[in-house]
């Protein structure tokens, strides 16, 4: 159910701290995921600089229309520009393969992804 990720926000706690770190020490590499967009990248750092309150600090999970539901989630996930590791690991699974570009229409959108 991870197109229930098109309203909201995460903690900095979650993506960016400990073994959940995708953007400063993925996997104890010194290095982001190398899934997550580096154009996105420095926007999550600034919303989550290191030495910064990371149980405070909160990140939308769909930049743009957090507060909408909407396709913009998974045009997130093809862009790489998403939060949470599960999120891309889904995406990009064989197990789901094709399912993350489903054409999807909701009133008020363009159809698709």
């Amino acid at each position: 159910l991870a197109g229930a990720h098109t309203v909201g926000a995460s903690k900095c706690f979650t993506f960016a701290n400990g073994r959940f770190d995708r953007i400063y020490n993925f996997k104890n590499t010194s290095k982001q995921d190398e899934t997550v967009n580096p154009e996105y990248l420095p926007y999550l750092r600034k919303k989550c600089p290191l030495g910064g309150d990371f149980t405070a600090s909160t990140v939308e999970f769909d930049t743009g229309s957090q507060f909408n539901f909407d396709n913009w989630y998974f045009k997130n996930l093809e862009k790489r520009n998403d939060l949470l590791t599960s999120d891309q690991d889904l995406f990009q699974s064989q197990f789901t393969s094709g399912t993350g570009t489903i054409p999807i229409s909701l009133p008020g959108t363009s159809g698709s992804p």
